[in-house]
């Protein structure tokens, strides 16, 4: 079928039905001019709340999430897309999207964007990260490099197919063209068989434990071992430490080490060792979100998190901002910088729960906040009082865009302290006071391992730990400092 959709002069892309689509096409239809420029769109937009609301809409229709759309528009000459009796040109739709992304990167235009959205945080990410930009994107990222067949599948794993094989075979045809390895299509296999000859492919082949944070076992429904992703129930809102779609925040925690593996005879079991960094000491509460869109929910998990913090201790504030955040964005690292992201969420926490009494360090890191917006000066300039306030409430709306970030890494995740309150992090929200927190050689971040019975042990999901994501730990394994880490092995079943 990739072959057919090469050959032809154009792709008629078909989204189904939706009662909104042509305030949708409409708005694009005029934004999508060649000719329009920022300023006029950003003029325009201010006004168009409805279609607005109607392009988001648009982008989350299922028609997106299919794995089989890929072959369809990743080689397409040119593009038409069709719902219900409307219809416009893909370039005109990439047009819109790339523009409505600029605006979004800018402070000076976020703000007023973000109201043009009702600041509705999710709707804005969602017009600007999916639909055919986003296979534009990868398309345009993939030809730069070579990827393995499992970078390609990360750039795609949220989307769905009915049999679960075609979430690797669906993207055969193109994954192939561009992976250092290739993988054959055989419906002869079991989805289990599938799956775990791939995983082990994957980490013979590329040299990295890459797969091995995908692992999320409790959420296994093809009796899979733990160290092998199901890629039939991975979801759009799982957002992982390792972003494929990210790469200028990958992490590096096993440094440059390569994995040291082995795999029993049925292949199942795998083999490998870990620089062991301790065990969960401490836990926080689970936040009880059904998805990163319960912004109450992930008020009240900040707060329980907070009450774990020793409030005199200004290094474990900026170990905690730089924490829930999974280190992003990874420009935020002065002092104040990261007391502004805790003032910001003691003023979301007043936000949501009015009633309840603010903390009083977090109401200090806002007023500081407040304080030095207001009197900030621009060059020489002293700014009237109007455009004081003006930029106030832009940089507030920059500083509560970190909520969005903050949702999508805690809802299912937990709080944790390893032994003694050494370090601390985010793990999946199935561990358990005593799991291992270890970095397995090759991997690019800690992981979970839970011993089941004595020498067994199982994957629970990846971790972020603080101050331990860039081969740090790696650094000065093996000596006989007091303090050192030492590396293990692991049997994963």
């Amino acid at each position: 079928m990739t072959q057919i959709y090469k050959q032809a002069d154009q792709v008629l892309t078909w989204l189904g039905t939706h009662p909104e689509a042509h305030a949708a096409f409409t708005l694009i239809r005029e934004l999508g001019h060649p000719d329009v420029t920022q300023d006029w769109a950003l003029q325009e937009l201010q006004n168009r709340t409805t279609q607005l609301q109607a392009l988001s809409k648009l982008f989350q229709l299922e028609y997106w999430s299919r794995m089989w759309v890929l072959q369809e528009l990743t080689v397409a000459r040119s593009t038409t897309v069709y719902c219900g009796d409307d219809s416009l040109s893909g370039e005109a739709m990439i047009r819109v999207q790339k523009l409505l992304v600029r605006l979004r990167a800018s402070g000076l235009t976020y703000n007023v964007l973000l109201q043009a959205m009702e600041n509705d945080m999710f709707s804005l990410d969602v017009i600007g990260d999916d639909g055919l930009l986003k296979i534009q994107q990868w398309n345009e990222s993939a030809t730069k490099r070579y990827l393995s067949f499992l970078e390609c599948l990360l750039l795609h794993a949220d989307r769905s197919a009915t049999d679960p094989r075609d979430m690797i075979y669906g993207l055969a045809n193109i994954a192939n063209e561009k992976s250092k390895y290739q993988i054959s299509v055989d419906y002869g296999l079991s989805v289990p068989d599938l799956y775990t000859s791939f995983a082990r492919t994957e980490i013979q082949e590329s040299k990295t434990l890459l797969m091995l944070t995908r692992a999320r076992p409790q959420r296994n429904q093809q009796a899979l071992p733990s160290w092998v992703p199901d890629w039939s129930t991975v979801k759009s809102n799982q957002v992982f430490f390792q972003d494929a779609r990210q790469p200028q925040f990958y992490f590096t925690a096993a440094g440059e080490t390569n994995p040291d593996v082995s795999f029993d005879s049925t292949g199942t079991v795998m083999t490998t060792k870990a620089v062991v960094l301790g065990r969960i000491d401490v836990l926080g509460k689970p936040t009880n979100m059904a998805s990163d869109r319960d912004s109450n929910l992930s008020a009240l998990a900040f707060q329980d998190w907070w009450s774990m913090i020793d409030a005199q201790d200004s290094q474990q504030h900026e170990a905690f901002a730089r924490t829930i955040l999974g280190k992003k964005p990874d420009n935020v690292t002065n002092a104040s910088q990261l007391t502004d992201i805790l003032g910001m969420f003691g003023d979301f926490v007043t936000e949501c729960y009015p009633e309840q009494e603010v903390d009083e360090v977090l109401r200090q890191y806002w007023d500081q906040f407040v304080a030095a917006s207001m009197n900030r000066r621009v060059g020489l300039m002293e700014r009237s009082y109007d455009r004081k306030v003006k930029d106030l409430e832009r940089d507030k709306q920059v500083v509560r865009s970190w909520r969005r970030i903050f949702a999508a890494y805690c809802w299912d995740r937990r709080f944790f302290y390893l032994d003694g309150g050494r370090r601390m992090g985010l793990v999946p929200s199935e561990a358990k006071q005593g799991d291992v927190v270890c970095i397995p050689l090759g991997c690019p971040c800690p992981m979970v391992f839970r011993e089941r019975i004595q020498g067994q042990w199982v994957v629970v999901g990846e971790a972020y730990v603080d101050g331990l994501m860039y081969g740090e730990a790696v650094s000065i394994q093996g000596d006989n400092n007091s303090g050192s880490f030492k590396v293990e092995e692991f049997k994963l079943h």
